[in-house]
C-alpha cells in the first residue's frame, strides 16, 4: 500500500510538472510582444507583409516550441486579425467560435484545460486569450493541443498489480481513466480524492 501511494505521488507529480511546463509556455506567449504585434497589424491584403510576419516572427517561434516539446501536437492562434491563414499557425477566430467548447473558453485569460475527442482519439487542450483586449484591438486565442496518451503515460505505471486510475474534474467529468475500472467503482462515494481501495479485484485510484 505504501509503495502504491509513493508511486502514485510520483506519477501525479510527473503529470503536474508537464502541465506546468505548458502553462509556462502559454504565459510566455501571452506576454510575447512580437507575436501580439504581428497579430494586431492591419495587413490590408499586403501578402508580402503577411509573409514577413510569418517568416520573421510567428513560424520561428512556433517551430522552436515544437522542437522543445514533443508532446505538442499543434499550436494554433485563433485571431480576428486579417492575417491570411498559413500552415495552421493562425486561423480565423470564427473557427474557434464553431467549436462546441467555445463557451467554456470564451473570455478566459487563464489557460482552460479540456479533453476533446477527434476521430476516436482523445487530445488535451489548453486554450486562453492572449493580449489585453483593452490594449490590443484584435481578439486572439492561443490553443495548445497535446498528446493525451503521452501526457498521462506516468499513470500507467503506478503498480505491477492490477489497478485502475480515474481522473475527474471538479464536476466529476472523466478526464482520464486506465482500463479496468467499473462504472460503479467510478461513482463510489468511498473513492475520495487520492484514495484507493479494492473494488472488483482492482486497485482503484480517483483523483479530483
Amino acid at each position: 500500500t505504501s509503495l502504491t501511494e509513493s508511486a502514485l505521488a510520483q506519477a501525479v507529480q510527473s503529470v503536474e510538472n508537464k502541465l506546468e511546463t505548458y502553462n509556462n509556455l502559454s504565459n510566455y506567449m501571452f506576454n510575447n510582444t512580437s507575436i501580439l504585434q504581428a497579430l494586431n497589424t492591419e495587413y490590408h491584403k499586403d501578402y508580402f507583409k503577411m509573409y514577413k510576419a510569418y517568416q520573421d516572427t510567428i513560424e520561428p517561434l512556433l517551430l522552436t516550441y515544437y522542437a522543445l516539446h514533443p508532446e505538442l501536437e499543434n499550436i494554433t492562434i485563433y485571431s480576428s486579425c486579417d492575417l491570411h491563414p498559413y500552415n495552421g499557425y493562425v486561423v480565423s477566430l470564427e473557427d474557434l467560435k464553431e467549436k462546441e467548447y467555445y463557451p467554456l473558453v470564451r473570455n478566459n485569460y487563464i489557460p482552460y484545460w479540456l479533453v476533446n475527442e477527434e476521430e476516436g482519439k482523445r487530445y488535451l487542450y489548453s486554450i486562453r486569450l492572449i493580449g489585453d483586449t483593452g490594449r490590443y484591438k484584435n481578439v486572439n486565442y492561443l490553443s495548445l493541443k497535446l498528446n493525451y496518451d503521452s501526457l498521462f503515460d506516468p499513470l500507467l505505471h503506478v503498480s505491477e498489480d492490477d489497478y485502475s486510475v480515474l481522473i475527474t474534474d471538479r464536476e466529476g467529468t472523466e478526464i482520464f481513466s486506465f482500463p479496468g475500472i467499473s462504472p460503479s467503482a467510478a461513482s463510489s462515494p468511498n473513492l475520495s480524492s487520492a484514495a484507493y481501495g479494492n473494488t472488483d479485484s482492482s486497485r482503484c485510484i480517483r483523483l479530483t
